[in-house]
């Protein structure tokens, strides 16, 4: 019974690798001028400029439609309704047959809240925004996920975005990109973070 199980699993799991495409299968599509969509898997955020994560545009909601019009290894560049950025390669599956692009329901911009690493406090918040943060986070996390992430915790598994909404935007960042991995050191005001593809790994202190 179970060899039976994997073997339908398997079944049913070859056709879906079959069908996705390679980088060069996309660009190729792209570069004889046919549409590509993607849909995002997540909540995404729409970056003005993929080196700088402070740059966000707003907010694309799960199941949003974008059309592809180049990429990278880490990012594609997208046209969002009348925007152009970057989303992130790993939250957004590539329709096989592009869909109709329709961004109405986009959402406002995401909030830049500086976060204070060297305190568990969070910085000084009206009622309001601190209900509208936690009811937010309910509703792209887990409740014991979201109150960790409401109460500033960090801890090692988190994605960038789940790091961004605990902490805030970072101070600086470095990337390094190799062919099939990407590395990046976030500073703070006296910590540092070290991601690999986008989960973080490793902190620690920022001597001075």
């Amino acid at each position: 019974m179970k060899k039976y199980l994997i073997l339908l699993l398997a079944a049913m799991i070859a056709p879906i690798l079959s069908a996705q495409e390679s980088d060069d299968d996309i660009l190729a599509r792209i570069n004889n001028n046919q549409q590509v969509t993607a849909t995002t898997k997540s909540a995404v955020r729409l970056f003005a400029d993929k080196e700088d994560l402070t740059s966000v545009i707003y907010i694309l909601p799960v199941g949003s439609v974008v059309e592809v019009i180049g990429l990278d290894s880490a990012y594609y560049n997208v046209l969002a309704g009348e925007e152009k950025g970057f989303i992130k390669k790993n939250q957004a599956i590539i329709d096989p047959v592009p869909k109709t692009t329709d961004q109405s329901a986009v959402s406002s911009p995401a909030p830049n809240v500086t976060g204070n690493v060297q305190s568990p406090s969070a910085p000084m918040e009206t009622e309001t925004a601190s209900t509208g943060r936690f009811a937010g986070l309910q509703a792209k996390y887990d409740p014991q996920t979201a109150k960790s992430i409401f109460d500033r915790k960090i801890w090692k598994g988190m994605d960038t975005d789940m790091v961004i909404d605990s902490w805030g935007n970072p101070l600086k960042i470095n990337r390094t990109i190799i062919p099939d991995s990407v590395t990046e050191e976030w500073f703070y005001t006296s910590t540092w973070l070290y991601f690999e593809d986008d989960i973080l790994v490793s902190w620690g202190p920022i001597k001075k």
